[in-house]
């Protein structure tokens, strides 16, 4: 064995076949020297082994501890520790005008210097949380790992605390809860081990009305409040309270998403047993419309002709769309999504009026509050203006949500004429419940029909379901999505919903179900999260049809010359307007037969995938303008033609030089290049919060797979 000093340059050389084993030995008279960097490289473990010397037997070690000096505040996450812990922090903006309830004058405790920028509010219930999670040093050395992982985890939520507070240049409020509460002593020791003592101490009534007067009364520009969420309560307490018969399932609280649960099987579960059930009466669903809220269905099926009929006009009636098929869209009734909405609408409102106090308002105003989805990685949740989405404007999936927003606006205001007023805040915030939370259950017939439409998704996909509509049921909200086996099924069994068991589940095992077949992109649009088991992933590339349909686009000519029309400015469909080139009917015909099988033609986003790159709907209608006249009835015979290559193969490669010319164009639109932001998730991917690592993800996703997709345009050769 060959000890080697601290501070030594070294290299081992094996001379033979042999393994040299190496460990890190730290001396305690070493440690108050290599302290500094130790505190600053790794500081949740430092503070953690600091706990440790205190109780060591050694009689040099307490005294040790002692001498250490506390390490700064965390500027940044320290670059060996684990990923940063996102505290879901809103950080609000101060009125102009303080509140009404704030006084103007200089409160007795302000401080006496000049007035912070910034507040970040703590509850004192939320750092008396992680002191009653935090083990004790003994504990650790019962234990072993288990209990030093929540150490860990202690000094991460508090060092993610001062980071907070440093990034923001904010002063931190102790808010206790009471005026002699006997942990605000503890609470603020735990405040100052990690260099952020509190500059005021008050006590506020609950809600976010409070903190806001407080903060601008004092002056501040913007202020945040770290509360102990208590909906993990309201989702315990509704196992109890709803009328769920037989229930097998628990719930757990989700140590990663704050305040988050997810349900597990409670007990051993057998395959096809039911986990829950819960009476229809206990959910809200579209037959809850009452008869007088059916002009509000009828008012909001309304606003959806007319945007139908905007988008067709738009789009041109070459995507087949019509007229008189835009006004018979308008004589349509209700669909039952729009059915549950208003449900939805009216029993909150009758709810909160105190006219009939329902269980089922009172738990998803519980489970999901408002404002639940104000930091949420939705898409449709964040503004127009939100920082974290300015990378985010050239995606297609950034666009489809501005739509949805202008929509939903709409529809609003289609409410409000109906007689129903909603606050926008609010309209925005049911939507968003209902689209991420509302399930169609699949229908059981018996069990001869047991496995009918079994893998089939319950969010909206295509199933034996369908007809009864959505539902939004609660506790089976909370199971959790899995595109591939998932655990569990929501079945309609005559007049209850079933949460049926698929394997044999042991105690502790999670409860899922599938909440849609749909790609990695279209999972994330509409819940919020990247599936990492969908098996299916595109990106949407925005092609002008000037630049598909003009038969010299970007400099390609196409087919053989022989077949130029002279109609050069014809648009789709033969009508006026747009189209470049002259493109003769039968190549629109074949590029129209492509766009219905991959385009959203509202916004002129074809869908490209990762995975046979030739089966592409837009690579085939590249073809379609770069056919040979000769090949034109067999591709409209067989529109799979334009799924092969070309023949000859110099049409085939000006094909692949079209396509890739088309892609490039689309990533040349984005603000960024990928190389920049793979290295600002290599470089700061740690320190961002939840919504800008979901908008740095989603830009990363489609950059890299257009970017195989030009790679492989490149290398493979046109005959192949």
């Amino acid at each position: 064995m060959l000890y080697i000093p601290s501070g030594w340059y070294h290299a081992v050389l094996n001379l033979e076949f042999s393994a040299a084993i190496s460990q890190n030995f730290l001396a305690p008279r070493a440690l108050p020297a290599i302290w500094p960097r130790l505190s600053a490289e790794y500081r949740a473990f430092a503070l953690a082994l600091r706990d440790l010397l205190t109780i060591s037997a050694s009689p040099l070690c307490p005294a040790l501890a002692a001498s250490l000096p506390l390490p700064s505040p965390p500027l940044g996450p320290p670059p060996h520790d684990a990923p940063a812990v996102d505290l879901a922090l809103c950080w609000s903006e101060v009125p102009t005008a303080p509140p009404a309830a704030a006084s103007t004058a200089a409160p007795a405790d302000a401080p006496a210097d000049a007035a912070p920028g910034a507040w970040l509010l703590v509850e004192e219930a939320w750092l008396l949380t992680q002191l009653e999670a935090r083990p004790a040093a003994a504990a650790v050395l019962r234990e072993g790992e288990a209990a030093m992982r929540r150490l860990y985890s202690y000094h991460d939520h508090l060092g993610a605390l001062a980071r907070a507070a440093a990034a923001h240049d904010a002063a931190l409020c102790l808010v206790m809860s009471s005026e002699r509460s006997s942990g605000t002593a503890a609470a603020e020791a735990a405040l100052v081990e990690h260099g952020v003592p509190p500059a005021a101490r008050v006590t506020l009534p609950p809600g976010d009305g409070a903190a806001a007067a407080w903060a601008a009364a004092r002056g501040a520009r913007r202020w945040a409040l770290l509360s102990q969420d208590a909906r993990p309560f309201h989702l315990a307490m509704a196992l109890h309270q709803l009328p769920a018969e037989r229930a097998r399932v628990g719930l757990q609280l989700d140590a990663e998403a704050r305040g988050g649960a997810f349900l597990v099987a409670a007990v051993r579960c057998a395959q096809d047993e039911a986990l829950l059930r819960l009476p229809l009466s206990a959910c809200i669903a579209p037959h809850d419309l009452r008869p007088c809220d059916a002009p509000l269905a009828a008012a909001l099926a309304a606003a959806h002709a007319d945007a139908a009929a905007s988008a067709s006009t738009a789009i041109g009636a070459g995507a087949g769309a019509s007229a008189d098929g835009a006004a018979a869209a308008g004589a349509r009734p209700a669909s039952p999504s729009e059915q549950l909405l208003v449900a939805f609408l009216s029993l909150l409102a009758r709810h909160e009026a105190g006219e009939a106090v329902d269980a089922r308002a009172c738990y998803f105003l519980q489970a999901v509050p408002p404002g639940f989805f104000r930091e949420a990685p939705l898409l449709g949740a964040w503004a127009d203006d939100a920082p974290h989405a300015s990378q985010l404007r050239h995606s297609v999936a950034w666009r489809r949500s501005r739509a949805w927003r202008a929509h939903a606006e709409r529809e609003r205001l289609a409410l409000a004429a109906a007689g129903l007023e909603v606050g926008a805040e609010r309209y925005l915030w049911a939507k968003l419940l209902l689209h991420t939370r509302a399930r169609t259950p699949l229908i059981r017939r018996g069990t001869a029909d047991a496995g009918a439409g079994e893998g089939e998704g319950e969010g909206g996909g295509e199933s034996e379901g369908d007809d009864a509509g959505p539902f939004l049921c609660p506790l089976t909200e909370l199971a959790g999505h899995l595109s591939l086996g998932p655990t569990a099924s929501l079945e309609l069994e005559g007049g209850e919903l079933v949460l049926r068991g698929r394997f044999v589940l042991d105690p502790g095992d999670e409860v899922s179900v599938s909440y849609s077949d749909g790609d990695y992109l279209d999972i994330f649009e509409q819940f919020g999260f990247f599936d990492a088991a969908a098996t299916t992933h595109t990106a949407e590339v925005l092609v002008q049809d000037e630049q598909l349909l003009g038969m010299e686009v970007l400099g390609i000519e196409g087919g053989d010359g022989s077949d130029r029309g002279e109609n050069g400015g014809g648009g789709r469909g033969g009508g006026g307007g747009g189209g470049g080139g002259g493109c003769e009917e039968w190549r629109r015909e074949l590029v129209e037969v492509a766009r219905a099988q991959g385009c959203d033609a509202a916004h002129g986003a074809w869908w490209v995938p990762d995975f046979n790159l030739g089966a592409c709907p837009l690579f085939a209608a590249v073809r379609a303008t770069l056919l040979p006249a000769a090949q034109r009835d067999a591709a409209a015979a067989d529109a799979s033609l334009l799924q092969r290559p070309l023949v000859p193969a110099a049409i085939e490669a000006a094909a692949r030089a079209k396509l890739a010319a088309l892609l490039s164009a689309h990533l040349a639109g984005y603000a960024t290049s990928l190389a920049q932001d793979e290295a600002k998730l290599h470089e700061r991917g740690s320190t961002l919060r939840s919504v800008q690592l979901a908008a740095l993800r989603l830009v990363l996703f489609e950059k890299q797979l257009l970017a195989a997709a030009l790679r492989e345009l490149h290398d493979v050769p046109a005959a192949s």
